[in-house]
């Protein structure tokens, strides 16, 4: 390997493992608000009240759109609302990917 190509992939590798810090914290981040998701819209996709929405499977944007909406106060709803406080715009893309990834739960 040439001296610059043996400099980028040191490069590549510091900066990597700068970055897994980051990903370990997002992914336990991500883990709570999945847990808190689930406390309604269900662990395996599915809520027990019928009236709260399925959102296992459901497009990434519209999935964000809602919970912007919510963040925003376009959208009212007293548990929504005090969870999305909690939020940031980063962890409404986060969890808007990661449920947009999601199969679409068997009824």
């Amino acid at each position: 390997m040439s001296e610059r190509g043996w400099r980028w992939a040191l490069s590549a590798a510091m900066m990597a493992a700068h970055a897994l810090p980051a990903v370990a914290q997002t992914s336990k981040r991500l883990q709570e608000q999945v847990q808190l998701c689930a406390a309604c819209h269900g662990d395996n996709g599915l809520p027990q009240d019928k009236l709260v929405p399925i959102i296992w499977g459901q497009h990434q944007g519209y999935l964000y759109l809602q919970l912007r909406d919510y963040k925003r106060g376009d959208r009212k709803h007293e548990q929504m609302t005090a969870v999305i406080e909690q939020l940031e715009r980063e962890d409404l893309m986060v969890l808007a990917e990661y449920y947009s990834k999601k199969p679409w739960p068997r009824t």
